[in-house]
């Protein structure tokens, strides 16, 4: 019998993981594997670089090394709960700026991509508007070069008493650079960001005339800001559908209850993602249903109840109960 229809899949950024499934006396046991390679490269000539690659995540603090391909592979056994952060620490043989790298591993556990491409920008640049203007064209698809272009110039740059025009045109394209690392490759700096979004907002209120002369358009980091605000629980909702999709229950009761502790804290950024308490509680519960089946597809097994138990619980909370969730619970009763 199948309770839960199929969520549809949603396609997300990073590594496709295999999992290993055990039965023990307390339940199901899960652990996922990731196997990734990154390459470093130097930003405007995009050659390979050398660099020493150190990975941390939970207890693992691993140096890697360069294959005969030039890539620096990665493989390890994570779980999303110990393990939230995978931190990439990349340290230059030459003069180019170290890069710490972090990425949420709920969203490296949903994605089939097995390959990163990191940039190093060098020290010391030349601080001029041509600087400035040669990185935009990296803002379209090279997000992550973008970044290390902008970033470098943002470390290097000299504070003025008063803001100049160069100042503004810095801000804005290194604000677009991590924002873009957030939005479209699902680094951990939602928050970075979104701080700098702010503080261009409020330098646009003395300073409006430079923001005109560089056409940066209010509006459009209204619309940014907004996106940001709600991109940690877009990604994080993402990678729960995409979990369940694939059968990984439980790593997705995972992600959705944290969901849930965060709504139960400040529902304010749920309401532009349009996700909803109801809608989280249904969605554990429907998780915890189908753990249930795998562990044993009858229900008859002590772990299966002790988990749709859990749904229960789950379920009852919810306000306004749907039809599916309405069936569960009946059958839930009736396996008591």
């Amino acid at each position: 019998m199948r309770l839960i229809s199929s969520m549809k899949s949603v396609s997300l950024f990073f590594v496709w993981p295999i999992y290993i499934l055990v039965f023990n006396a307390v339940g199901l046991v899960h652990s996922a594997e990731i196997n990734i390679s990154m390459a470093v490269h130097e930003t405007v000539d995009p050659r390979l670089l050398d660099a020493a690659v150190n990975v941390q995540m939970g207890a693992t603090d691993q140096t890697l090394q360069r294959n005969q391909f030039g890539k620096f592979p990665f493989k390890s056994n994570v779980s999303i709960k110990d393990n939230p952060i995978l931190k990439i620490q990349i340290t230059p043989t030459t003069n180019y700026r170290p890069r710490e790298i972090l990425i949420p591993t709920s969203t490296m556990l949903a994605n089939n991509n097995t390959s990163y491409d990191f940039y190093l920008a060098k020290n010391s640049p030349s601080l001029t508007y041509e600087y400035l203007d040669n990185g935009v064209r990296f803002h379209a698809k090279e997000f992550d070069k973008a970044f290390a272009y902008y970033d470098v110039a943002y470390a290097n740059r000299e504070r003025k008493n008063v803001i100049r025009q160069f100042d503004i045109k810095l801000d804005y394209n290194y604000a677009v650079s991590v924002a873009n690392t957030c939005l479209r490759l699902g680094y951990a700096t939602c928050d970075d960001a979104r701080d700098l979004y702010k503080k261009l907002k409020e330098d646009a209120i003395s300073h409006r005339n430079w923001f005109d002369k560089e056409k940066i358009n209010l509006a459009e980091l209204d619309k940014t800001l907004n996106d940001l605000s709600i991109a940690n629980i877009n990604v994080q909702y993402k990678t729960f559908k995409t979990l369940f999709d694939k059968k990984k229950y439980l790593d997705s009761v995972e992600i959705a209850t944290d969901l849930l502790d965060k709504f139960n804290s400040d529902e304010s950024g749920f309401s532009g993602a349009r996700i909803t308490k109801d809608r989280l509680l249904e969605d554990i519960g429907a998780a915890y249903v189908q753990a249930s089946m795998v562990l044993s597809p009858d229900n008859k097994s002590d772990d299966a109840k002790d988990f749709l138990q859990k749904a229960h619980r789950y379920y009852s909370e919810i306000s306004v109960k749907s039809s599916q969730v309405t069936r569960d619970i009946n059958y839930i009763n009736q396996i008591k």
